[in-house]
């Protein structure tokens, strides 16, 4: 997903790059011009980088034309003036796209930690500096071999060892690893996650932060985040489209965000709230969703029919998060002490209200079957119902940070943990594929 550099003096504000184009370089008009033209409307394109014209701003880039066949950058704003040397006649639109990521802050793929794992550098260049393992870098996410910033098959130099770096090397257009890195240059390092979502294959997952940001590991797809872009309130919660290649957030404040097929259906941004909202669930279609709120109030948006809620009911503690049935005819709700309450189909298999807990719960998932579900408490401890079965929990373990959330694989037998830093414990059938504290630590 990408390798950026971990100093925030050496980001520009909000991705925001004021720009030069050197005219006797490159005369308007001219197919190198165009390249370059192209490579700056690509990443403007992304909507989370702003190539803009250069007034009188004193940080700037200005792309100009080599004495030699070369085509290089600094890495990330110096301050002043910096160039992009190009010559562009002998690349193409694409090693343009290359050093705007370099200039914006992206760092050589092939130079995180981990590369080892997925290509092979030569002894002879382990030293030179665009092969050299990046001590100033931090990973984002999952290694990217598809990346625009990751070097092809060079004899000599690097080569692949993993079957999925293949096509390693690509100039043709941004990764989704390397907008997903863009997105995150804003707000990284990561503060606070609230959530998990599976892929709809099981073998991957997204984690979202209470900034908006939004990573993802193993084949989950990257369809956008609010990372780096103002909200009123925190966000709490995502909910994957059945489709998988969309996924919706919901703050605080009831604002919803969509990105990918996740249609748009509503919000409660401009509503007055009794309570903050505290999760969200999806429909069948994906054509609808809820929004709970910590005072058991459930709001509808799109086809999800309202089948009740706990609003104006007296709770011993609020509402933290909600789960639909398989049907999507009916939810459950979850409320820290552990107290779980059902609607429409949801069939009551039992919780832990009036039970000594060690930690407040702070979310649940459904089996397969809708005929079970695991509650989450924030200690790790996981609690099964129904047929839910019990895989294992953080319960007694130490943990840097409480967890936030859980999601179960396709098949029911595994289950996902996150916490707040962005740690990923797995059980049963749940594969690893990553966490956001191999991101902030590396």
């Amino acid at each position: 997903m990408g390798f950026i550099i971990a100093s925030r003096e050496r980001r520009w504000p909000n991705n925001t790059i004021p720009f030069e184009i050197n005219d006797v370089d490159f005369p308007t008009g001219t197919l190198d011009r165009q390249s370059i033209e192209n490579a700056i409307s690509t990443w403007n394109a992304t909507g989370y980088v702003n190539l803009v014209v250069r007034s009188d701003e004193a940080d700037y880039i200005r792309f100009v034309r080599p004495s030699t066949s070369i085509c290089e950058s600094t890495v990330g704003r110096k301050g002043g003036l910096q160039l992009i040397s190009c010559d562009v006649g002998s690349f193409s639109a694409g090693n343009v796209m290359h050093e705007i990521g370099h200039a914006l802050g992206l760092i050589h793929e092939h130079q995180r930690p981990d590369r080892d794992d997925f290509v092979a550098v030569d002894p002879s260049v382990i030293n030179d500096h665009n092969y050299r393992v990046d001590g100033d870098g931090r990973k984002v996410s999952a290694y990217d071999c598809g990346s625009i910033m990751h070097y092809g098959n060079i004899p000599g130099k690097l080569s692949n060892q993993s079957s999925s770096c293949a096509g390693m090397g690509q100039r043709i257009t941004l990764s989704m690893g390397d907008i997903a890195a863009a997105a995150a240059l804003p707000t990284f390092p990561f503060e606070s996650f609230c959530g998990i979502e599976k892929s709809t294959s099981g073998n991957g997952y997204l984690l979202v932060e209470t900034r908006g940001g939004v990573i993802y590991f193993g084949d989950a797809i990257f369809h956008g985040s609010r990372g780096g872009r103002e909200l009123n309130r925190p966000i709490c919660g995502m909910a994957a489209t059945p489709s998988g290649k969309g996924y919706w957030l919901v703050a605080k404040d009831g604002g919803v965000f969509t990105f990918g097929d996740a249609p748009f259906r509503g919000s409660q941004a401009d509503n007055r709230l009794y309570a903050e909202v505290s999760g969200i669930a999806s429909t069948r279609s994906g054509n609808g969703y809820w929004l709970v709120a910590k005072d058991g109030g459930v709001f509808t948006h799109g086809d999800a029919p309202f089948h009740g809620s706990m609003g104006g009911q007296h709770l011993n503690k609020p509402v933290c998060g909600m789960t639909s049935t398989p049907s999507g005819n009916g939810y459950w709700l979850v409320a820290e002490d552990g107290g779980v309450f059902s609607f429409g189909d949801a069939t009551f298999h039992g919780s832990r209200a009036g039970d000594p807990l060690n930690d407040w719960v702070c979310g649940m998932a459904a089996t397969p079957s809708g005929n079970g579900y695991w509650l989450v408490a924030k200690d790790g401890g996981v609690f099964t119902f129904g047929d839910a079965p019990f895989h294992g929990s953080m319960g007694g373990e130490h943990l840097n940070r409480p967890v936030c959330g859980i999601s179960a694989t396709p098949s029911g037998n595994g289950y996902w943990l996150v916490a707040e830093d962005g740690g990923v414990f797995t059980f049963g059938d749940a594969a690893f594929f990553g966490s956001a504290v191999d991101s902030t630590n590396s």
